[in-house]
């Protein structure tokens, strides 16, 4: 249970930090739209945040469904 809980938690947190560099540096600056020109630090960290709550989620669910 830990090992699938830590896996899931470590999984949303790499996709986290690549969606929100990703998010931050490149979409942002290319963007058409005014309004999503401006993501910055805490627009990425709140994408970080939420991939890492996400992942460990769904860690959490598959390591109670292998119980």
């Amino acid at each position: 249970m830990p090992g699938v809980l830590a896996a899931g938690a470590g999984l949303g947190a790499l996709h986290g930090m690549v969606v929100s560099i990703l998010l931050v540096w490149v979409i942002a600056e290319r963007h058409p739209l005014q309004e999503f020109q401006g993501a910055d630090f805490a627009i990425g960290l709140s994408h970080f945040i939420g991939h890492v709550a996400y992942g460990t989620v769904i860690g959490l669910v598959v390591g109670l469904a292998s119980l």
